[in-house]
Order: structure tokens, then sequence, then C-alpha cells
């Protein structure tokens, strides 16, 4: 229970900050192309987001709550432009490879 009540003495902001810290290492790792990290900050992201919403909001808190929720979904929104390009690419690349190699043993068979 120690670990609860240290939660409720935290400020809103402050119970809320690695939240966004975690979205931002995901965002961050997104634009590195390092996809395997963000499974992992996003699971770790899930719990801490859990965490916060066991916790009691005071009334006057909603309007900062709404604004924090406005902004992960913006933050996931980037997420997944740079997932389906990144998916795109990886699509295309896929592509040329079977086109370089259909080539290759069509090389070979008429050569």
């Amino acid at each position: 229970m120690k670990g609860s009540h240290t939660l409720q003495c935290q400020t809103l902001a402050q119970r809320w900050q690695p939240i966004e810290e975690l979205s931002n290492r995901m965002l961050a790792s997104a634009n590195a192309g390092e996809w395997e990290a963000i499974v992992s900050l996003a699971r770790q992201r899930h719990e801490l987001i859990e965490r916060f919403f066991d916790t009691a909001t005071a009334e006057s808190e909603a309007v900062q709550v709404a604004r924090y929720i406005e902004q992960l979904l913006h933050l996931d929104q980037e997420l997944m432009v740079l997932e389906a390009s990144a998916r795109a690419l990886v699509k295309e690349q896929l592509s040329n490879f079977a086109t370089g190699r259909r080539a290759k043993r069509a090389y070979e068979n008429h050569g």
C-alpha cells in the first residue's frame, strides 16, 4: 500500500510525467526505426497508464487529464503514421528484392 500512498501524494503532472517520457521515447525509437524497442516501451507505458487511472483524480483536474489524453492520442497517431511508412518501405524493398531474384533467374535460364 505504500506505493499507492506515494502515487496519491504526487501531483497530477508528476504522475503523468513518466507516461509522457515513455511516449516520447517511443516516438524517438520509431523515428530511428527501432521497432522492437517500441514493443517494450509500449508495454511499460500501458502499465503506467493503468496505474495513473487507478488513482483517483480530482474533478478540478479533469480538464488537464483530457489534455493529457489528447496529447497521447496525437502521439499515437504520429506513431501509426511512422509505422505505416515503415511497412510501405519494407514492402517496396521486398518487392524490389523479388523482382531482382526473378530477373537473375531469367538471366541464368536464358544466358
